[in-house]
């Protein structure tokens, strides 16, 4: 069932209210996206992501996105609610499509674990398509097993033993003043990746898209987490290995991120950018 929260959702930019009881269906296509002070953050890169699921899948579909622009906007005003993420659910029909979107509360992390950093297991596997966000593989309740108590995330291992991503997450790797993550190709194509590879650029930091190992995590100084709600977060320990929550790198990352957060939610042209060319 979907967990939603505020008093109205959207339907095909229709207002209705919330009810409970409402389930997704496993062919639907998802995007998700944090709101900081009534506003989308990286509204255009997380629509352009939205577009390329909708593709990948199969799902060509002629949608304005100026509309739904619109309609996100509509969502945020109608419910009142500033700090939240919106998700937004495409549902094919034997005639067009259904798109409802809806608020869900931000997964933010609490201080202690932004201070400490969190504890993360490696755990055997992969997703069918990284490129494709679909309700069809959800791994939300894989972390609630018993097995998985204390524990804030799992990072994906495939047969070569080789770190792919987080269930909810991309992964960074420190090592020597340069940083390492998994092929683009072959992971989530985060919107706060993408912005910490800016970032990076900016800042002259060599970010290479390689492998790293369970066998090489030895030589790994510093780990750090990206996600939409989580945005830069430090990682204490990896199964039974601990890693410097300290690093500079890490650390300075997390605020040139904070950074980027604040300038996309001041700029001026929020409220007549064109997304035509999505």
């Amino acid at each position: 069932m979907v967990e939603m929260v505020g008093k109205y959702y959207l339907l095909n930019g229709y207002a209705r209210e919330v009810q409970r009881d409402i389930a997704i269906e496993k062919s639907s296509i998802y995007e998700v996206m944090r709101v900081l002070d009534g506003k989308p953050l990286f509204l255009k890169d997380h629509l352009i992501r939205f577009k390329v699921s909708l593709d990948m899948a199969g799902y060509k579909n002629d949608i304005d996105f100026n509309v739904v622009k619109s309609w996100i906007f509509d969502l945020i005003k109608i419910n009142d609610i500033c700090q939240v993420n919106v998700k937004m659910v495409f549902t094919p029909r034997d005639k067009g499509f259904d798109l409802m979107m809806y608020l869900v509360k931000t997964a933010v992390p609490t201080k202690e674990a932004l201070e400490s950093g969190v504890v993360v297991r490696t755990h055997k596997g992969k997703r069918k398509d990284p490129n494709v966000k679909s309700t069809a593989e959800s791994y939300k309740d894989l972390l609630k097993k018993k097995e998985f108590e204390g524990v804030y995330e799992l990072l994906f291992v495939d047969e070569k033993n080789e770190i792919l991503e987080g269930s909810r997450s991309n992964v960074f790797f420190v090592e020597r003043g340069r940083i390492y993550t998994a092929p683009a190709g072959s992971v989530l194509p985060g919107i706060t990746r993408k912005q910490i590879f800016k970032i990076c650029m900016e800042e002259s930091i060599e970010v290479t898209e390689k492998y790293i190992s369970l066998s090489e995590l030895e030589k790994v100084e510093a780990i750090f987490l990206t996600g939409t709600s989580i945005g830069v977060l430090k990682v204490a320990k990896v199964d039974d290995m601990t890693f410097d929550v300290d690093n500079p790198i890490v650390v300075m990352l997390s605020e040139k991120y904070e950074d980027k957060m604040i300038g996309d939610i001041k700029r001026a042209e929020w409220d007549n950018e064109d997304l035509s060319d999505i």
